[in-house]
């Protein structure tokens, strides 16, 4: 377990996770998760990106959103839609060429 979650439970007097609801479970294990991972993954990157695009596509719904936050939003969502695209670029090339490469071997 990290030293700071250590630290954490032991000042509010917490035992053993197993002590924590499972609603503080949860957040313990996903901080357990961030703090353990050593290097960030383009998946988590995109995993990112595409809950922001949710998030603003949300606040469009509103109908009290101002024009100014409105532009704002969609530059926001023009930039974290083509990080996306960026991240699966390499993919969908790669099924393209294997296709492509399918296609020559049987004709």
């Amino acid at each position: 377990m990290h030293n700071l979650l250590t630290k954490l439970l032991k000042k509010r007097e917490i035992n053993k996770v197993d002590d924590l609801s499972k609603d503080e479970r949860e957040t313990f294990e996903k901080w357990i998760s961030i703090l353990t991972k050593r290097i960030l993954e383009v998946d988590d990157i995109k995993n990112f990106c595409c809950n922001q695009i949710g998030l603003i596509e949300s606040k469009w719904k509103d109908m009290d959103i101002t024009k100014e936050k409105k532009a704002d939003l969609i530059s926001y969502h023009t930039v974290y839609k083509g990080m996306v695209d960026l991240m699966e670029s390499p993919v969908a090339e790669r099924a393209s060429l294997e296709k492509f490469l399918h296609n020559l071997l049987q004709g």
